[in-house]
């Protein structure tokens, strides 16, 4: 997933063939069987969709261009393009639409109209925080609610919680002995 801030012009199609491969990984870890339920799998690993990772990645991009000092060449070219987008409003590709979307997917728009009326813009670990809460544990709790309204529920009705790993992972971890009783 190295650089997939930065990938823009994504097909439909081609996300599609990139969760196909993170389902895969998902059960093939867990030596679960290909037709259990994605959903299952990913509430049981404590993972999110690949969409969401990609959106997490753009979102910390965002942070990172924001609070780079304006010495750099490379803030001067993120303004010059945020620029060219609130002008341009055509401009349906590029990394500043993915941003906006982003933005306005997650309710955050309001950080990028605090930075450009005052300039200023959440520090490191303020930034992160917010996209973790309203990104990451989001996907997960929508992962789960889809689980929960499924047949399969009843396998997991307490097990699993929207955000944590299932226990399962905790008791595998702490007695790698059982390993062989399974």
């Amino acid at each position: 997933m190295y650089g997939c801030e930065l990938w823009n012009n994504c097909s439909a199609s081609d996300v599609a063939r990139l969760d196909s491969a993170h389902r895969f990984c998902i059960k093939h870890m867990q030596g679960l069987h290909k037709s259990i339920s994605t959903d299952y799998c990913i509430c049981v690993s404590n993972a999110s969709p690949i969409v969401t990772y990609m959106d997490y990645s753009k979102l910390k991009l965002l942070g990172q261009l924001c609070r780079l000092s304006p010495k750099y060449l490379v803030k001067d070219v993120f303004h010059n393009r945020l620029l060219r987008y609130m002008n341009l409003e055509n401009q349906s590709v590029g990394f500043m639409a993915d941003v906006y979307r982003l933005l306005g997917k997650y309710g955050l728009l309001q950080f990028l109209n605090e930075y450009i009326e005052t300039g200023l813009f959440p520090t490191k670990f303020t930034w992160k925080m917010i996209i973790d809460k309203t990104v990451i544990l989001q996907a997960k709790i929508d992962v789960a609610q889809r689980h929960l309204c499924s047949d399969q529920n009843n396998l997991l009705e307490n097990v699993i919680r929207p955000g944590n790993c299932s226990p399962l992972w905790d008791i595998a971890t702490a007695n790698p002995n059982l390993l062989t009783a399974c």
